[in-house]
């Protein structure tokens, strides 16, 4: 019978590191956190792609109240919800093995998806899988290219 205990292994300083991040990956997602981050700013930043203009009596109402055009940003709550953890409306929920961002206010799922009626277009702010796989394969990529140094 062999017996193989990883923590009574003589390993070498790399493997060690590459052991060392498995069982924490706290610092992988807080990394995969602020790529997330970057993503959907863009996305507030450039209005998409893909957004609906705002509907010019939607534009007159806010020039009428003193408020900007932005798409998404009249009142700033919902961005600051996905960028500042500690801004009202944020989720941030970080364990050793799972990262949770996003917001919990309740319009931002009619914008995420559009209304049922179609009044409000849909308009994603937040990424889907084929968005952030790229980006996120290059963090982890050198995530663990920097544990193995």
């Amino acid at each position: 019978m062999i017996t193989i205990d990883l923590n009574q292994q003589a390993l070498s300083e790399e493997v060690e590191a590459l052991l060392a991040g498995l069982k924490d990956f706290t610092p992988l997602l807080k990394r995969l956190g602020t790529a997330a981050h970057e993503i959907w700013s863009e996305k507030f930043r450039s209005q998409g792609p893909g957004w609906q203009p705002l509907a010019e009596v939607t534009l007159a109402k806010r020039r009428k109240n003193g408020r900007g055009a932005e798409i998404l940003k009249d009142g700033g709550q919902l961005f600051a919800s996905l960028t500042d953890s500690a801004s009202e409306g944020s989720v941030y929920e970080l364990s050793s093995k799972a990262l949770t961002i996003g917001t919990n206010f309740e319009y931002a799922a009619v914008h995420q998806f559009g209304s049922k009626d179609g009044k409000i277009p849909k308009r994603a702010f937040l990424p889907d899988a084929s968005e952030v796989a790229p980006e996120f394969e290059l963090v982890i990529q050198q995530y663990f290219e920097r544990l193995s140094k």
